[in-house]
């Protein structure tokens, strides 16, 4: 019988299925879904709160890792294994509590070694470590697409056309075989390349010019958006309940690491529109001005008579009439006109 996820949670992701093993140290993380629609890598174990320094600190809540500590965790909190790996260099992490969280996991991972753990190649940075590639990520050589939402920018692990479900299908309780893909939902559109200064990021601006082309959903609304960020299917877009079947394929674009993948030339073979086509402009408002000489308000309102006042010059008037009614039948003014 396939497992369900609750209707409160916000995770589509299995606990059984957030354990695993750092790449490059063979350490024990648990990945979680993270409250920027990513995923992080966090040490399985608790930390006491007032011993790790406030930038440090995470917790998880319906199944969303957050930074900071929980209020309700009693002083605890949970720490990322890619600010602690002992397989990268850490040259701003000073405090001692987290320079011992490295050495106690650097002889860890020694041990792994001795025991015949294979270490990936080294990481290039700690992003790297947080958010690794998909091992279904196209080789350099190869296509891998970059989507752009609100400035946010996650390269697929190949074309877009090609980025399948993550659901888990009811009938098989295997992945979903449909696609993430729609042409209505999105365009090609050019944007900068985020700033790099080293050197293989100056190569990348130099030979572009600073521009890539870029699948971009600006124009979707939020669950649209969101279902292509949750890498869904139209289908399981509203399925709250059908886990994940595989971990999201969608990292966040580093251009140090994904620089093979720039698209210096919009990509043919697509139905290209407009991102944000220019509306025609709406016929101009026939207004009409009030009767009363000297008045400057309008109207827009249409088979409005030529003697039409506005209400402030209406008011007036039959304040006026009512005067001069009062007058007329010879009765004295001895109260103030209403108002």
């Amino acid at each position: 019988m396939p497992m369900r996820i609750g209707p409160g949670n916000a995770s589509h992701t299995l606990v059984r299925n957030t354990r695993g093993r750092c790449r490059w140290c063979g350490n024990p993380v648990e990945w979680r879904d993270s409250f920027d629609q990513g995923r992080v890598p966090l040490m399985p174990q608790w930390f006491p709160a007032r011993k790790i320094p406030p930038r440090y600190r995470w917790h998880v809540e319906t199944g969303i890792a957050f930074l900071g500590a929980h209020p309700n965790d009693l002083g605890r909190c949970r720490v990322k294994h890619s600010t602690v790996c002992p397989a990268i260099e850490h040259e701003d992490l000073t405090d001692p509590v987290m320079l011992q969280i490295v050495s106690a996991l650097g002889v860890a991972q020694q041990k792994f070694i001795a025991r015949g753990f294979v270490p990936a190649p080294p990481a290039a940075s700690e992003a790297e470590v947080q958010e690794p590639d998909p091992p279904s990520a196209a080789r350099a050589g190869g296509q891998r697409h970059i989507i752009a939402y609100c400035r946010t920018l996650r390269i697929a692990p190949g074309r877009i056309e090609d980025l399948r479900c993550l659901a888990t299908a009811s009938t098989t309780a295997e992945r979903c075989k449909n696609f993430v893909f729609d042409a209505a939902e999105g365009a090609w559109t050019k944007v900068e390349i985020p700033e790099d200064k080293s050197r293989a990021g100056q190569t990348i601006l130099n030979i572009t010019g600073g521009y890539m082309w870029v699948w971009a959903l600006d124009a979707l609304d939020y669950q649209n958006s969101a279902r292509w960020m949750r890498q869904r299917c139209p289908d399981h877009a509203t399925h709250a309940t059908a886990p994940d079947a595989r971990d999201n394929e969608l990292v966040t674009f580093d251009p140090k690491r994904h620089g093979d993948f720039v698209l210096a030339r919009r990509p043919t073979g697509y139905d290209y529109q407009p991102l944000s086509p220019t509306p025609e402009p709406d016929a101009p408002l026939q207004t009409r001005q009030c009767a009363t000489d000297g008045c400057h308000n309008s109207t827009v309102i249409k088979n409005t008579p030529a003697d039409w006042l506005c209400y402030l010059c209406t008011r007036r008037a039959r304040r006026r009439h009512d005067t001069h009614r009062k007058w007329q039948s010879g009765q004295p003014n001895n109260k103030n006109p209403r108002q």
